[in-house]
């Protein structure tokens, strides 16, 4: 059962939420620019674990190119679809059971709400479908679409409807 923690400011307790659940490590996975966001910074800074940070590359995710990671224990996805797919590919490719918390950073996508992610075989769209790539909590924090360029405001704006 996916848990949802909803309201401003709400990602804040992802440190706790990470002792709760007894992590042992965290893979961030998030777009280029959420680094550079200082309350990204806090927030990693504010977990006492190991942690690795990854980016999904430029252009369509390709399912040959969904990186492996042997210590995988628990990965958030902070970010818009794409990242979150991303998230899904590597714990699809990990094959073991790990946990995925998700924090979308647009509206309209809905991938923290289903256990698909898409990607790409060449030119072919291809879904991954699994169980374990339904986050087992979703952070719904309105304060992260507020950093959005207002194109991708906009977008998502439209998406979501």
């Amino acid at each position: 059962m996916q848990q949802v923690i909803k309201g401003e400011k709400c990602l804040q307790q992802l440190p706790q939420l990470l002792k709760q659940m007894s992590t042992r490590r965290v893979l961030f996975v998030t777009g280029h620019h959420l680094l550079q966001e200082e309350t990204c910074q806090r927030l990693q800074q504010a977990i006492d674990l190991p942690q690795k940070t990854v980016h999904p590359p430029d252009g369509v995710l390709q399912v040959d190119a969904i990186p492996v990671y042997d210590e995988l224990d628990t990965v958030v996805a902070i970010g818009g679809g794409k990242v979150m797919d991303f998230a899904k590919g590597i714990l699809y490719r990990h094959g073991k059971q790990a946990t995925l918390i998700a924090a979308p950073t647009t509206a309209g996508s809905g991938s923290e709400a289903t256990p698909i992610a898409v990607f790409y075989k060449g030119k072919e769209k291809v879904s991954l479908d699994a169980p374990n790539l339904l986050p087992s909590v979703a952070f719904l924090d309105p304060l992260l679409l507020g950093n959005l360029p207002p194109l991708q405001q906009a977008i998502s704006g439209a998406g979501a409807l």
